[in-house]
């Protein structure tokens, strides 16, 4: 289980537990939508942060994080260049 602290904009900090990825991903799609969400919290960044870094739409992000997106490989290449980690990063358990 990884724990994640992020900071709210009340200066409260939140701790999320997260489970491995290893044990809730099932394909590809769900790896690719817990890495996205795992970096984005490591950050400190709401999905609107993260959209508009990509320059994509805050609702595409969460569309990803919630797997209901077929995600192309140019998206993937912004999120990854957003986040900066290689792509290999969001596709690997």
């Amino acid at each position: 289980m990884t724990l994640i602290v992020c900071p709210l904009i009340s200066g409260r900090l939140i701790v999320v537990m997260w489970l491995t990825i290893a044990a809730m991903a099932k394909n590809a799609r769900d790896v690719l939508a817990l890495r996205i969400r795992e970096l984005r919290l490591e950050k400190g960044w709401s999905q609107e942060h993260l959209a508009d870094v990509c320059e994509l739409h805050r609702t595409y992000i969460g569309d990803i994080e919630r797997r209901q997106r077929n995600v192309s490989i140019d998206n993937i290449e912004k999120i990854a260049q957003a986040l900066k980690v290689p792509i290999t990063e969001l596709l690997s358990e």
